[in-house]
């Protein structure tokens, strides 16, 4: 369940205390945009709308990319119109697949946008394993300024959860509010990779991510059985931007609550020999993260000084490279690389590769899940390659 170990990056020891900016329950941050608009249809209530938006930061071969963030839309989250005066909540939605969201408010109301990082179809919430919020761990949020509606005016309310990055530095200094809104989002690209070919209730998930989730207090991002934990670390190894480290883990989740796992967990590396429950089961999850992101077949942890190198890379397209590690031979059912080459090979396109010319199979994500939820889940033999 744990990461590669290969060139992992050794974190900081000293615990990385909170911004006395952040909420209880999350993040607080100043929203882009507002304003008014159009004529409110109607004296009492207006209309408030807008477009909720993250920093996503580029995960390269050489590290993350600082330079070429992107706003993305913080897509079907939950969406709550807060009276500033006493904290009740007037509205909630949901945001659409481009982040925007509407609802109806009351007018001569003092009002703040709160954007949680939470999702209903899928259920997936990001929350803080360092911060309680009454009975359970709170969910980090976004929330905007107060503004007033006035009666006979909607308003356009847009927000941006930044990144932390300070371009006149160069470092992270600033609160790293997207950063549960990053894992959000690819979480919720491995569960439509399989929603977009097969109706599915997946099984409620909570991951936890944490500036202070470094290598002492949870080891390393894993699937504990129950929920996921996601490394925060800056400047050693933190993996809110590294896609295919999330959906990795996503994978254990998958294969644990959908289908079966009986891996044992434990290190893992190129070259191992492994129990073949752990070769099927990190197979399986570095061969996902490739499959949910394809065409991006590349897996990369970034780590280090500003996140600006790559401690674990390899490309699922390519196979084994090498037969052999310190005169070991390497390719087998008990290798990891070996499972994740043929997984990967089930469902890429044919011609996806011109020097593998004898790999005809191409299979959609829908077949890959009547087979974990089948034949995997159901085997009288242990659950492996075979």
């Amino acid at each position: 369940m744990e990461k590669k170990k290969k060139n992992i990056f050794i974190a900081n020891k000293s615990k990385l205390f909170k911004s006395l900016s952040l909420l209880i329950s999350g993040f607080i941050i100043t929203s882009c945009g507002g304003g008014g608009g159009s004529s409110a249809s109607s004296g009492e209530t207006v209309v408030v709308s807008g477009q909720i938006t993250y920093d996503r930061v580029p995960d390269t071969e050489g590290g993350l990319d600082y330079t070429a963030i992107e706003a993305k839309p913080i897509r079907r989250t939950l969406v709550s119109a807060i009276d500033a005066s006493s904290g009740s909540i007037l509205e909630n939605t949901y945001s659409d697949n481009s982040g925007n969201y509407s609802f109806s408010v009351p007018a001569s109301k003092s009002v703040k946008i709160t954007v949680y990082s939470q999702t209903e179809d899928p259920i997936i919430r990001i929350q803080d394993n360092f911060t309680f919020s009454g009975a359970e761990f709170a969910r980090y949020v976004m929330q905007s300024s107060a503004f007033s509606t006035v009666a006979g005016v909607n308003v356009t309310k847009d927000l941006n959860a930044d990144s932390g990055y300070d371009s006149t530095s160069g470092k992270l200094k600033n609160p790293r509010v997207a950063a549960p809104f990053a894992i959000l989002d690819s979480c919720l690209k491995a569960a439509d990779f399989f929603l977009f070919f097969i109706a599915i209730t997946f099984p409620s998930l909570i991951v936890y991510w944490d500036e202070s989730n470094n290598t002492t207090t949870i080891g390393t991002s894993n699937w504990s059985g129950v929920e996921l934990f996601i490394l925060g670390d800056a400047d050693q190894d933190t993996d809110e931007y590294d896609q295919h480290v999330i959906v990795h883990e996503w994978g254990h989740y998958f294969e644990s609550k959908v289908g079966r796992s009986e891996s044992v967990g434990g290190g893992h590396t190129d070259g191992d020999i492994l129990d073949p429950r752990v070769a099927f089961s990190e197979g399986w999850g570095n061969a996902l993260s490739a499959m949910v992101l394809y065409p991006d077949s590349v897996y990369k942890d970034s780590g280090g000084a500003n996140q600006g190198s790559t401690g674990v890379m390899f490309d699922l397209d390519e196979n084994n490279s090498e037969l052999t590690k310190d005169g070991t031979f390497k390719i087998g059912w008990f290798s990891e690389n070996s499972v994740q080459s043929i997984l990967y090979d089930l469902f890429d396109p044919a011609t996806d590769d011109a020097s593998e010319s004898w790999d005809l199979l191409n299979s959609n994500s829908g077949v890959i899940y009547d087979i974990f939820t089948n034949e995997v889940r159901d085997t009288e033999s242990l659950v492996t390659i075979f």
